[in-house]
């Protein structure tokens, strides 16, 4: 008590009653009392304004955020768009060449290219059950059969499969060569004879025969 008032009494002597000649209990002097307390909390107050501050977004930077994210979003949803269309064309070029490779292999086993219907035309021009019966050799249809009499196996298929998609769900076309067995195919969209026995190929993307987005067998790309 002897110690706060000898504080009190520093404080009126330095700052005298505004209000009168004497020393009492001036504001100059209330001030002072209390400045002590007050300095002690302004370090915590603006401590937690900066710390709300740092904690928040404000909705420029929000909306900076946003945007920065939905320009990330479409690169990578661009780029799994493309990676998967590339994924496409490649299984389609490598069973374009599976398809070319199992009937060139049929018509080295047998001298000769089976016909889908009765007598002596050749009338497989697509994937459909009967190519896929034929080259399974494994049919229990005798008309199969007849058409793979060593049931060899030039190609493996599910044994539910009745016709060969490609990765558009369209069925894979096939020429193979004529009756007189030149080594020259015609196929409907080239203008000249393949030197080929058998070519396969996928109308592509656009299901359209003749077009840019072609997959053919006796092309590289």
């Amino acid at each position: 008590r002897q110690q706060r008032g000898l504080y009190r009494i520093a404080i009126y002597e330095v700052c005298p009653n505004p209000h009168g000649s004497g020393y009492g209990d001036s504001p100059c002097s209330w001030i002072r009392e209390n400045s002590a307390g007050r300095n002690a909390e302004e370090p915590r107050k603006t401590a937690r304004m900066v710390m709300k501050r740092q904690n928040g977004f404000s909705l420029i930077e929000l909306m900076v955020t946003i945007g920065i994210l939905m320009v990330l979003v479409s690169m990578m949803m661009g780029g799994i768009k493309a990676a998967k269309g590339k994924a496409r064309r490649t299984r389609a070029r490598g069973e374009v060449a599976q398809i070319a490779t199992a009937w060139t292999a049929y018509q080295t086993e047998y001298r000769y290219f089976p016909d889908a219907g009765p007598g002596n035309s050749y009338t497989i021009t697509k994937m459909d059950e009967a190519a896929i019966q034929i080259l399974r050799g494994s049919s229990t249809n005798t008309a199969y059969q007849a058409k793979n009499p060593r049931k060899i196996r030039f190609m493996d298929f599910h044994h539910l499969v009745t016709e060969f998609l490609d990765p558009w769900d369209n069925r894979y076309q096939v020429s193979l060569d004529e009756a007189d067995y030149d080594g020259r195919i015609n196929v409907p969209h080239e203008s000249s004879a393949l030197q080929y026995s058998a070519v396969a190929w996928s109308n592509g993307k656009d299901g359209i025969e003749g077009t840019a987005d072609d997959i053919c067998s006796w092309k590289e790309r």
